[in-house]
């Protein structure tokens, strides 16, 4: 006999539950006919699998790529053991050790009757003797002791759901779409859709044409990617890796018939993988050894005892691990920066972290700067499909088109949300890109005017953002951004001159 699947569920709203399962397999997902069926942002219709396999509880993926085991990745199959916490989109799942089978009802019963007679017998004793008395009131009778009196618990009054509103939302037609598709995700019906708008649901709308939808936690847009086939690729091996579908694939590109031919382009719309901003926290506060320091600029300084990028591949990615040396202070934010993004945005594709300073600081060419542990060249997050492992051996960073803005975004705000990032460069022909992710994302204006970027006619606005904003020019900063930290609270002979510093 299989030994039972004990599994502890975490939800947002601050309930726990526990469940037990002996059978071999355990599907997990949203889906109605999976096992354990589980409702949340992030959560896939068929999401993972727990699977007894020779005595060892074995988790792997299923088709959602987005589990996590103890804030990694689950890229592979792995054993699971007590302990262990399973992420399933924003719900947590802790493996408990396996429980003793309960005694029979009648072994439970001879062991406890006796306690439970005397305790019923007080209980009735307490209650006889409390009871105010009324003037008719007959006088008590005798306690029988045999007799047990239930004790039937307060009802518990269940949490209040936080109340859900509709958003009205504007969608731009994209080409191939069906009536169908764009209902699907947005999570409303055929006929609301239609009953909203002067469409056919049998004629699919012409691309460009804009529909209202009132929906619960609209999606972001997707975004519009030129992909040059490459020499293996198929409709199927495409589909699978921008995870859309091969019909689809088709009605995007329907002027292509039969085969893709190497190197003639493919245009796909992807989903951005991103959410609006939420407030919540999974990761656990990072802790780092508090003895590296900086030393002056970051253009003419040096650094003190400093520690290396440790790895974190459930955060980010290394590249030049030889080249990632930080003071404390920077490394530290830097995670925290990290893990915010990842968690308030529901992030998880892959961020790739590059050169920060050498062992002791100093000069590292070709930079100009990078030489007292404080400044950080991140790469910008890229398009699902486009990201592949081989780049990061070649060192090539995203091509514009590949650039995620909506991610970009969100990793921006949480870096400068830190309160320690004083400047972000990047090049000024992308500001724009970034501004109008933020827009979309529904950034407030306070953090609107940090972007040099200000598509105001306005002369008395725009000086004051160019010059104040944290997020500003630095040529040739295309597929990357610089972040350049502050001075730690205890690093004295760090220095923040000259105000502003080429990067």
């Amino acid at each position: 006999m299989l030994p039972p699947i004990t599994l502890r569920i975490y939800t947002l709203d601050g309930l726990t539950r526990e469940r037990a399962w002996d059978l071999p397999i355990l599907r997990i997902g949203s889906h109605p006919t999976s096992d354990l069926i589980l409702s949340g942002r992030g959560v896939g219709e068929h999401h993972c699998i727990l699977e007894h396999t020779a005595g060892t509880l074995i988790l792997r993926d299923d088709r959602s790529h987005g589990t996590f085991v103890n804030n990694e990745p689950l890229n592979q199959p792995r054993p699971v053991a007590p302990g262990d916490r399973i992420y399933v989109g924003e719900i947590q799942l802790e493996v408990l050790a396996a429980r003793p089978p309960s005694p029979s009802p009648h072994r439970r019963w001879r062991r406890y009757a006796p306690r439970l007679a005397l305790a019923g017998a007080i209980a009735v004793i307490v209650m006889a003797l409390t009871r105010p008395k009324s003037p008719d009131a007959p006088a008590p009778t005798a306690v029988d002791p045999l007799v047990t009196v239930p004790v039937v618990p307060a009802p518990r009054t269940p949490p209040v759901a936080p109340a859900r509103t509709r958003v009205r939302v504007r969608h731009e037609v994209i080409p191939g779409e069906l009536v169908s598709d764009i209902a699907a995700r947005y999570g409303v019906s055929v006929a609301q859709l239609v009953a909203d708008n002067p469409i056919n649901p049998d004629v699919p709308p012409s691309p460009g044409t804009v529909l209202e939808v009132d929906a619960y936690d609209p999606p972001l847009p997707k975004l519009r990617l030129r992909h040059k086939v490459e020499p293996g690729d198929t409709w199927i091996g495409l589909s699978e890796r921008f995870e859309i579908g091969v019909d689809l694939l088709r009605r995007y590109n329907e002027s292509i018939v039969g085969e893709l031919v190497p190197g003639s382009e493919f245009i796909v719309w992807v989903d951005p993988h991103i959410e609006r901003r939420r407030d919540v926290i999974v990761h656990a506060p990072h802790r780092v050894s508090p003895d590296a320091r900086s030393i002056g600029a970051p253009t003419a300084g040096s650094l003190e005892r400093g520690i290396q990028l440790p790895e974190d591949r459930a955060l980010y990615e290394r590249i030049a691990t030889s080249l990632q040396y930080g003071s404390s202070h920077t490394i530290l934010h830097l995670q925290h920066g990290i893990a915010a993004f990842r968690d308030r945005y529901g992030y998880r594709g892959v961020l790739v972290v590059a050169n920060l300073s050498q062992l002791q600081g100093g000069e590292l060419k070709p930079h100009a700067s990078h030489q007292s542990g404080r400044d950080v060249d991140i790469w910008l997050p890229a398009l699902k499909g486009t990201y592949q492992q081989k780049h990061l051996a070649e060192d090539r960073k995203p091509k514009y088109a590949e650039i995620n803005w909506y991610a970009a975004w969100g990793l921006v705000e949480s870096l400068l949300a830190t309160g320690q990032v004083k400047y972000i460069f990047l090049d000024r022909s992308l500001h724009r890109n970034l501004y109008y992710a933020a827009i979309e994302m529904g950034a407030p204006r306070e953090l609107l005017d940090k972007i040099q970027h200000q598509p105001s006619t306005d002369p008395a606005t725009a000086p004051r953002i160019m010059v104040n904003a944290p997020v500003r020019h630095a040529d040739a900063h295309i597929g990357h951004i610089h972040v350049r930290f502050l001075c730690g609270p205890d690093e004295p002979r760090c220095s923040e001159r000259p105000e502003i510093e080429d990067p």
